[in-house]
């Protein structure tokens, strides 16, 4: 009972941290903005069930949204693709209502500006991993809610053509995963099968002194947001 009272104490302290300092945040990416601390938010309504923090969390990703403009990278670690991922993981999970493509059409516009065959990064936060990764997780979105598939015809083709090519003996195995689920998706007609946790997008967690909170970053990663995903799914 002790450990659950500290915990709730310590999530309490964290959330009322987050929300607020968030709106002032600049950065609107995953790991490090409010995409994820929207997200880290989320979590702490399905804990609680209160819907104030739910309300909140509409809020700040309506703000996220509103900041999208052409300057921003494709990137899933504060671009895009991690955006993306997060209104999809919000909708798929049932915390925001929408259609993910009509949603997401802003963003998949202007990911599709960028060629994946020109693409010689691999990794998860700035290269092809991490849009892999959204474009999968879409997929699979409009899928399940019975939707036109997002991105055009030419693009989800030069997707294959990249991961028909990939040398998996040089590729770590979530890329060698995505891209077979892909592959399939696209050769057998089947819908992707892809789950994701968002405690594996907050690795770096800082040591905490709780009554220094408004001092540390609030990202996911290395900043309080991660620390809250952490205290609510380390159990």
């Amino acid at each position: 009972m002790k450990k659950n009272i500290t915990k709730f104490t310590n999530s309490m302290r964290v959330v009322h941290t987050l929300m607020l300092k968030s709106f002032f945040e600049s950065n609107i990416g995953l790991f490090e903005g409010q995409m994820g601390i929207a997200l880290a938010i989320s979590k702490f309504y399905e804990y609680t069930k209160n819907d104030a923090f739910l309300d909140y969390v509409y809020d700040l990703l309506e703000l996220t949204i509103s900041k999208i403009n052409n300057g921003l990278s494709i990137s899933f670690s504060n671009g895009l693709s991690g955006i993306g991922w997060s209104i999809e993981y919000l909708i798929q999970n049932k915390l925001v209502e929408g259609e993910s493509v009509e949603i997401c059409e802003e963003i998949d516009n202007k990911i599709m500006e960028i060629d994946p065959r020109r693409i010689e990064d691999y990794s998860l936060e700035t290269g092809f991993e991490g849009l892999l990764l959204y474009v999968v997780y879409h997929l699979q979105g409009a899928i399940k809610q019975g939707t036109k598939l997002p991105f055009d015809n030419t693009y989800l083709s030069d997707i294959y053509s990249v991961c028909k090519s990939i040398n998996y003996k040089n590729i770590n195995k979530s890329l060698n995963d995505l891209s077979e689920a892909y592959i399939s998706f696209v050769e057998n007609n089947m819908m992707p099968v892809y789950d994701q946790r968002i405690i594996n997008f907050a690795a770096n967690v800082p040591k905490i002194d709780y009554d220094k909170l408004i001092t540390y970053p609030l990202g996911l990663d290395n900043g309080i947001a991660g620390v809250l995903v952490h205290l609510l799914e380390k159990d």
